[in-house]
């Protein structure tokens, strides 16, 4: 049996860095101020983001290992498609062309949901059209 798993998140360091002043804080998720467990097992695990930005060998070897043929990546938490429209339309380009990039350096294994700045209908479709055809 072949297994392709969806909506696997992924992201470009170089959106992430250029949306960065325009994501909105980040809340703490304790309803118990005094429960820690969150931030000790963070730095317990000292996890880093290159999970999240590589689709190089740590991925690879997580797929051959769990006999994932293939993954189909779509922007992770910090996707821009949810910003503002005049920030989310020039972001979500910018994600959907490295997405493109890194899906290149290993078409058999990785395809992708394209990022949409969802709050423009007509910029939502017109890049989807772009990202289907230009960048698949």
């Amino acid at each position: 049996m072949k297994f392709i798993t969806l909506e696997e998140h992924w992201e470009s360091q170089r959106v992430n860095d250029a949306a960065k002043p325009y994501m909105p804080a980040p809340v703490n998720p304790h309803k118990n101020p005094d429960d820690h467990s969150i931030e000790r097992f963070m730095a317990k695990t000292q996890r880093d983001n290159t999970e999240l930005t590589s689709v190089g060998e740590k991925r690879l070897s997580f797929m051959d290992d769990n006999d994932i043929q293939m993954q189909i990546l779509g922007y992770g938490d910090d996707s821009p498609q949810n910003l503002d429209p005049k920030i989310a339309i020039d972001l979500c380009k910018m994600a959907n062309d490295d997405m493109a990039d890194a899906i290149a350096t290993n078409p058999t294994r990785f395809g992708g949901w394209a990022a949409l700045p969802v709050g423009d209908p007509e910029a939502a479709a017109a890049e989807l059209e772009r990202a289907v055809k230009e960048k698949a």
